[in-house]
């Protein structure tokens, strides 16, 4: 079951730190679909006049493509970024790792190639 007072509470934190809502298509065209789909996955749920979005991210390229969204948009990039973010955390503790693990390491990388050497 969907929780909507979460839902609300995240609406209402977004817009209190400056964030504006977008509605995004639930139908896109199929080439938009395919742009984000690993080619394994062939599926199509076609409606109307496209195929029903598999993620938000099609429906945000669907109204960049329609002129309807400035590329550029921090909400795609914060999206995408939250996705990886929280995925690699979730490996990291899986190791045992934290973020602020992985933060050293990163730091010891830009160093190496700053520098030329490990």
């Amino acid at each position: 079951m969907i929780n909507y007072s979460i839902i609300s509470e995240a609406m209402d934190f977004y817009s209190r730190n400056g964030f504006q809502p977008i509605e995004t298509p639930w139908i896109v065209p199929s080439d938009i679909s395919a742009v984000t789909k690993p080619k394994i996955f062939n599926t199509k749920f076609a409606c109307n006049s496209g195929v029903l979005v598999g993620s938000a991210e099609q429906g945000f390229l669907d109204l960049i493509m329609k002129g309807e969204l400035k590329p550029g948009n921090k909400i795609m990039s914060l999206c995408e970024l939250s996705d990886v973010y929280l995925t690699v955390q979730q490996l990291a503790e899986d190791e045992g790792l934290s973020m602020s693990d992985l933060q050293k390491m990163a730091e010891a990388t830009e160093r190496a190639f700053l520098l030329g050497r490990r």
